[in-house]
């Protein structure tokens, strides 16, 4: 079950690895890397899939999966994947980089990486070298921008469309907020593209913080509110992308 951290109205930004804390939960990130690993399960099964396009599907998954290691790696309490977040981060950032091409050495380090996320889940420690990873290497703006319209569009939005979909969707749009709020985060990291532009960061900014109302909104039982915000993640989408592409 998703659960948010719960900061109070008044609770102070967090500064440096402790904002992360705030905004999405352990258990979160938890739950979306297995079912990324459920995913990633359906797209890596044969080389002709792979070449013919599901290496695009891949690049997402392990662009997610990249990113949710390098919060890990960050995350100011020891939670689950800790010891293995950071070589894990290089490697699947690393992934998601080789991934914009379906050929057969590709798939043959897709389905190594495929092995990782299986020993991750039933607990064993990966082993390798941890590079210094860059979250503008970690979070491609292509795929990242993909990751946040198929959590707000397929998810979000349908979940919070009428006060019936949000009664019974209460931990899934506390996931999929978190979820956007962490990206929003990312997208205003020193280093990842235009977040030195004020413009951009405005933009990243409100949605962060619509991605918080949502949030506020499932701890209230409030849809209304949850329908307000969720309307405000998608315009700060759109007049985002009416100028930068």
């Amino acid at each position: 079950m998703a659960s948010g951290s719960e900061p109070s109205d008044a609770e102070p930004a967090a500064k440096g690895n402790e904002v992360w804390k705030q905004l999405i939960s352990g258990s979160t990130i938890e739950d979306l890397v297995k079912e990324s690993k459920s995913r990633v399960d359906g797209i890596i099964t044969t080389p002709a899939k792979f070449a013919s396009g599901g290496y695009a599907e891949a690049r997402r998954e392990f662009t997610l999966l990249g990113s949710l290691m390098g919060i890990i790696a960050q995350y100011p309490e020891e939670i689950r994947w800790k010891n293995s977040a950071p070589y894990a981060r290089t490697s699947f950032a690393r992934m998601a980089a080789n991934c914009k091409v379906g050929t057969q050495p590709v798939y043959n380090e897709a389905k190594l990486r495929q092995q990782d996320l299986q020993d991750l889940l039933k607990g064993t420690k990966l082993n390798g070298t941890a590079e210094e990873t860059a979250w503008a290497d970690t979070a491609d703006r292509g795929p990242t921008m993909q990751i946040l319209e198929w959590a707000l569009r397929e998810n979000l939005a349908p979940h919070t469309s009428n006060e019936d979909n949000f009664n019974n969707n209460l931990d899934e749009i506390t996931k999929y907020a978190e979820l956007i709020a962490s990206y929003s985060q990312i997208l205003q990291q020193e280093g990842m593209t235009d977040a030195d532009d004020e413009t951009y960061a405005q933009f990243a900014a409100t949605m962060l913080g619509a991605a918080k109302e949502t949030l506020k909104a499932v701890r209230s039982k409030d849809a209304e509110l949850a329908r307000t915000a969720v309307a405000k993640i998608d315009q700060s989408c759109n007049k985002c992308h009416e100028t930068y592409r």
